[in-house]
């Protein structure tokens, strides 16, 4: 087999990093993966080990050379999940622990900064977790010379020098202005009096932060630090490392605006390219921007599929033990009816700001009897509910006519055909699935790679060109169907009555004492 020169694409998630060699023409050549140990602890602290993610990749990099000679590389293109707050010391060190998107710690501080900024800042914005930082870890604080996030840490380990993000990423750390392609000015230094009436040291946050830059831009070129701990050769440009979310938009080949890309497994991701700005603040809608500065609506709920997995595995628990719980009773839900049998279901993570839940939340099981206390309605109902979820915060948008054409959807949990369908009529949109978006976040790191080796001799060519230029014919697609989009708007309004006058009363119980 003849050697193909190739791309890297990298993604650290939050279970484990994954890198990916692609072909300039699309093709993954190899993968390697690499698990990555979580710390959590009780008063909601996420966190990792940043010298865990320099270990996952230089093993992942082993996996993925085994067995496959390939030619040149031509780029890399770190991501990862954004939203980190990764210290970088004066020393010239990281902080030994990373605090991730899920931390929920600094819930307060995004309140606080939500009200001086006058925008949405969510809890898992990096500012709000630095102003956490500024109050409760001092001595930490006036330590710190600069904060990244994940992919920008990658970048680092490649070329100690790179110290840029693309400009997704970037405004996942702070608000940035679509014209200037920089941090918004003025927030800055409403940041900054905030901060001050906290710690007068500290330096101004923009000093802290790193340049944002636009997506395909060369940020340094792996050194021989790099070169040694990860088998890339020395020189290989780095590409603008980018947040997890903008790269998944490049993975699906959204560019386009009116578009939802979806993407499902243990949370879901609903980002809306649009023209319209979100007026007023919802907790559901956060304001971000893809690779190439476009701003998208992000609507996002911490329990995607997760409740669903635990009902499957209750159900398999009753199985015999060489039995796939999966295989068995994912083919029961697709058979059950849409109205679920009357089941609803609340399938809440602790924390679910879309529905003002920002901590505690409760999950629940209501209208369940003996007739309709099947496998197939509790499992369709469970993920039936994580879209209503969801749901909540696109009918905000459509408040403000900011609507959608179609959804562009990726992710394990769109795979089943019912779940495709069921998606397609809670939202009203027809539904395409992109069976090549499978590698997700690591895949569309390598489409910008490849976009920014091909900037180097066609400098004209657009992002939105380029994009439009690789993307595949749709491997299923799926069109609301009437009835159900009928019983399902219902059903929808049974959820919200539950949010509104039940779940509050569960949440005041103190279910550790009972």
């Amino acid at each position: 087999m003849e050697r193909q020169d190739y791309v890297l694409g990298i993604d650290v998630g939050t279970q484990a990093l994954t890198v990916v060699a692609v072909s300039l023409f699309g093709e993954v050549l190899a993968k390697g993966e690499y698990a990555i140990p979580m710390i959590s602890g009780p008063n909601g602290e996420r966190e990792q080990h940043p010298e865990d993610w320099r270990k996952a990749l230089s093993f992942a990099m082993i996996s993925l050379r085994k067995d496959i000679e390939l030619g040149d590389c031509l780029g890399v293109c770190p991501s990862g999940q954004m939203h980190a707050e990764v210290l970088r010391l004066q020393d010239g060190w990281f902080y030994d622990t990373a605090r991730l998107w899920c931390d929920s710690r600094n819930s307060e501080e995004a309140d606080r900064l939500t009200s001086v900024f006058g925008i949405n800042v969510p809890q898992r914005l990096t500012c709000s977790r630095w102003l956490w930082t500024i109050r409760y870890r001092p001595d930490l604080a006036h330590n710190v010379v600069g904060i990244t996030t994940t992919a920008g840490t990658i970048a680092s380990f490649l070329d100690a020098k790179a110290w840029s993000l693309g400009l997704g990423d970037a405004r996942g750390m702070f608000p940035i202005d679509p014209d200037t392609q920089d941090y918004v000015e003025f927030l800055a230094d409403k940041f900054d009096w905030v901060a001050s009436g906290i710690n007068a040291s500290i330096p101004p946050i923009k000093k802290l932060l790193p340049k944002p830059v636009p997506v395909g831009t060369i940020v340094g070129h792996v050194d021989e630090q790099g070169a040694q701990l990860f088998g890339i050769p020395i020189g290989t440009p780095i590409f603008a490392p980018e947040g997890d979310q903008p790269t998944t938009l490049a993975g699906c080949y959204v560019s386009d605006v009116d578009t939802f890309a979806a993407s499902g497994g243990t949370s879901i991701c609903m980002n809306l390219i649009t023209n319209h700005a979100f007026e007023g603040v919802h907790p559901g809608v956060e304001q971000f921007m893809t690779a190439d500065g476009s701003p998208f609506l992000m609507c996002h709920v911490e329990n995607g599929s997760s409740f669903m997995n635990l009902i499957v595995k209750m159900y398999g628990a009753l199985l015999p033990d060489t039995a796939n719980p999966f295989e068995c009773l994912m083919p029961l839900a697709e058979k059950a009816h849409v109205d679920c049998g009357g089941i609803m279901i609340l399938p809440l993570a602790e924390a679910e700001h879309g529905l003002e839940f920002p901590t505690k939340a409760t999950s629940g099981i209501f209208n369940l009897n003996g007739e309709n206390n099947t496998p197939g309605n509790t499992i369709r109902a469970a993920m039936t509910g994580a879209f209503f979820s969801i749901l909540v915060s696109v009918e905000a948008m459509r408040k403000q006519d900011i609507g959608a054409n179609r959804i562009v959807a990726s992710g394990g949990i769109v795979q089943s055909n019912w779940i495709g369908q069921l998606m397609a009529d809670v939202f009203e949109l027809p539904v395409e699935i992109l069976g090549e978006a499978e590698e997700g976040s690591a895949y569309g790191a390598a489409l910008m790679a490849i976009y920014g080796y091909r900037l180097l001799t066609e400098p004209e060519l657009t992002w939105v060109d380029f994009i439009n230029s690789e993307r595949p014919i749709p491997s299923k697609t799926f069109a609301p169907i009437e009835e159900n989009v009928a019983t399902l708007w219902l059903m929808f309004v049974t959820y919200l009555n539950l949010v509104k006058n039940v779940e509050p009363a569960l949440i005041k119980i103190d279910w550790k004492n009972q």
